[in-house]
């Protein structure tokens, strides 16, 4: 009986297979954790700095009395 180690008929067995695939699906599953990791801490520190609870009712307040036209133009402006 030969000695099949890693040759190719090794590789195409169903084991090495399921092995090789459970590997790359361990790897995916970190690699996605530390990408959402990420992307939490970027998004609540950029909600914490940018705080869009806090603005509307200032951008209300200092255009309390103008047109529509004015609205739209200063949030417009703030956008760009």
């Amino acid at each position: 009986m030969a000695y099949r180690g890693w040759s190719h008929g090794a590789l195409r067995s169903p084991c090495v297979k399921r092995r090789l695939l459970a590997i790359t699906v361990q790897e995916r599953e970190m690699r996605m954790g530390r990408e959402l990791s990420l992307f939490a801490g970027t998004f609540t520190t950029l909600l914490a700095i940018i705080n869009p609870l806090e603005v509307p009712p200032i951008y209300l307040k200092l255009l309390s009395g103008k047109d529509n036209a004015t609205h739209r133009a200063v949030a417009l402006k703030a956008c760009t």
